[in-house]
């Protein structure tokens, strides 16, 4: 809430008044879970006998709990205290500043119930809730909170306490307090952790085999030959035998929380298995079977280009800001190897010879290519730039100087009625000649208050809205102004004096040729004090003087969006003066005393070569059209405002 909404909040209180104290006899508040998100709550009052509800309660979750604010009657009406109310775990009373565990002796702090109404929430879940009770139109002291605590306080919902059990001692409130709970049903039936025995004896077994053997070796040319032998084996392995027995079990859960365990019907299972691999005894044979040698046939070609370019491409990204557009460069850098290569065939031929006299067989591989290579190398470089504009928030801020002046207020002067309360709403539209277009509306109003017949004051308030479109992006600055006046006002000169003060949120979205976009968003100020001196104040013709000191700041902040465009931008601090001269004509015309309609206009030029024409007309100065145009900053702007000023 923004300092003017609450002052607005704090002036109306005081106007209406504070509601004064009541007698009430509602001296008690609890709540009992009923499990599945069910609540019940029990109001109790210190009046016996009292036989019918009244009002209404409204429940609503608080601090991050999800429920809407639901608003009941009250149904459920007891002459005895209900069950499930267990004093200071979910029964209290109020010691008129907090909830306090309800005692019927401490009459300070209530004292005892008699009877009590009750309503039942459902679909809650465990978190924070506000109740809050409804009185009836009319009501009656039997039913009315004893204090604001007992009309209005918040209270934390367990899990415990929705499932009943709000002390979390294993039984339900209800039956903790009163009742005999029923006898336990069953919940469940499921399998149990079954009975297994198991024995276990020993025993082996045996395999034969014939292994082959091949032994690596060379000949007399250094050749590398393969003898191959066929070999006997036998292995004795040893084994283990278990025997599983097992027996199901059934668990049934009963509503207590206790089981009973049944058997079923036992399982038996046999199962053998190896205990490792054994023991091989191998016998080898004496004899080879038969002898492979290998040799090579080895051919070449000469060196030839062999295969496409090895292209790399390096890219460099760099960015470079000038009077307020950005540039962003991209240098390529481009490696082009050439690769030459030599093949080189290489196939391996296998002679074997069979011991047994069979005839020998000759075999090759696949014949094996390598390459020998070379390379040549050529390096190339290439760029492209892409441009977009950075000065959004420059921009902005020369808009908002233009707005800044048309919020400057000059009271009226000479009135019989001394308060004066006027609203102020306008719109406006400035154009930028590098493309720039925005509008901006203004709400607010205030009030001026002569203080003297030659001294008038006054303060302001208004909400600004700007929404700014380029060729290249779109911005908002959202504002807060407030402001206040002062005028010393005579025959000759009068002496106007204005300074204002806003909170500014500004955000955009930019691109560069729509290629990269990037965002950013920033806070900052703007403060202004603007005195205007007027010669010849009770004539239709014044000349005036004036001076403007104002400081725009904005803070740090970083771009989201396309890495390689994003910026990191400073904070920004800067304050200005400028001073200004100007016509002002203005007269009254209209009715026997020629003061139905007011007319006047205004020039002003200001030493860093700004200016404006404003001109306004008003009926019997209580409605007011306005209209403007102004050059500053680079930016032009029209406005046109309607204003109403009531008198007291």
């Amino acid at each position: 809430m923004s300092y003017a909404t609450r002052a607005l909040a704090v002036a109306s209180a005081l106007l209406m008044g504070a509601p004064t104290a009541v007698l009430a006899h509602t001296n008690s508040i609890g709540y009992v879970g009923g499990g599945g998100g069910n609540v019940t709550f029990w109001y109790g009052n210190w009046h016996p006998g009292t036989t019918f509800n009244e009002g209404t309660l409204t429940l609503q979750g608080i601090n991050g709990t999800s429920f809407a604010p639901t608003t009941v009657n009250w149904s459920l009406l007891s002459g005895t205290m209900p069950d499930g109310l267990i004093p200071g775990t979910n029964y209290f009373t109020s010691d008129g500043t907090q909830l306090i565990p309800y005692d019927p002796s401490n009459y300070a702090g209530g004292g005892q119930s008699y009877t009590w109404q009750g309503v039942t929430f459902t679909g809650l879940s465990a978190g924070d809730y506000q109740f809050t009770y409804n009185a009836a139109g009319s009501p009656t002291v039997n039913w009315m909170p004893m204090d604001n605590v007992i009309l209005s306080s918040t209270v934390t919902l367990s899990s415990a306490a929705l499932s009943g059990d709000a002390n979390q001692n294993g039984i339900l409130d209800i039956y903790e307090t009163g009742g005999t709970p029923p006898p336990p049903t069953q919940v469940s039936t499921a399998p149990g952790n079954s009975i297994v025995t198991t024995t276990t004896t020993s025993g082996t077994r045996t395999t034969s085999g014939t292994p082959h053997r091949h032994v690596m070796g060379t000949d007399a040319n250094g050749n590398q030959t393969e003898t191959h032998y066929t070999d006997s084996a036998v292995t004795t392995i040893p084994t283990t035998t278990v025997t599983t027995t097992t027996t199901p079990v059934t668990v049934t859960t009963w509503s207590d929380g206790t089981t009973t365990t049944t058997n079923g019907t036992p399982v038996v299972t046999s199962v053998t298995t190896d205990d490792n691999a054994g023991t091989t005894v191998t016998t080898q044979s004496t004899v080879a079977d038969w002898v492979k040698t290998r040799t090579y046939d080895v051919q070449m070609s000469a060196y030839v280009p062999s295969a496409a370019p090895t292209v790399v491409n390096t890219p460099t990204w760099k960015s470079t800001e000038n009077s307020g557009k950005q540039n962003l460069n991209l240098h390529v850098k481009t490696g082009v190897t050439t690769p030459t290569v030599r093949a080189v065939s290489t196939t391996a031929v296998y002679t074997k010879v069979y011991t047994n006299g069979a005839p020998t067989v000759v075999t090759t591989d696949t014949p094996v290519i390598t390459y020998e290579t070379s390379s040549t190398y050529d390096e190339y470089h290439t760029y492209k730039d892409w441009y977009g504009r950075v000065d959004q928030l420059e921009v902005l801020d020369g808009i908002s100087g233009a707005i800044n002046g048309l919020l400057d207020h000059e009271p009226i002067t000479n009135h019989k009625k001394r308060f004066r309360v006027f609203e102020n709403n306008r719109f406006a539209q400035s154009y930028n000649a590098d493309g720039y277009k925005a509008s901006t509306t203004v709400f607010g109003g205030g009030f001026e208050y002569d203080l003297t017949k030659g001294w008038t004051a006054g303060a302001q308030y208004n909400d600004l809205y700007t929404e700014m479109l380029g060729v290249d992006s779109i911005s908002h600055l959202k504002r807060q102004h407030v402001g206040v006046f002062n005028s010393f006002h005579g025959r000759d000169i009068a002496l106007v004096t204005n300074a204002g003060a806003s909170q500014d949120k500004y955000d955009y979205a930019r691109t560069l040729e729509y290629q990269f976009g990037n965002w950013g968003k920033v806070e900052g100020t703007q403060w202004w004090v603007h005195n205007r001196l007027y010669v010849n104040n009770s004539g239709w013709f014044k000349p005036f003087l004036g001076y403007t000191v104002s400081n725009v700041k904005r803070n740090a902040y970083a771009e989201t969006g396309s890495p390689e465009s994003a910026r990191s931008v400073d904070a920004f601090n800067q304050t200005t003066h400028v001073g200004e001269v100007g016509l002002k004509l203005e007269t009254r015309f209209g009715g026997k005393k020629k003061d139905v309609f007011g007319i006047s206009v205004d020039g002003s030029y200001g030493t860093d070569n700004s200016y404006g024409v404003t001109a306004s007309l008003d009926y019997k100065e209580v409605l007011f059209v306005e209209g403007s145009y102004g050059v500053a900053d680079g930016v032009t702007t029209n406005s046109v405002a309607g204003k109403v000023k009531f008198r007291f």
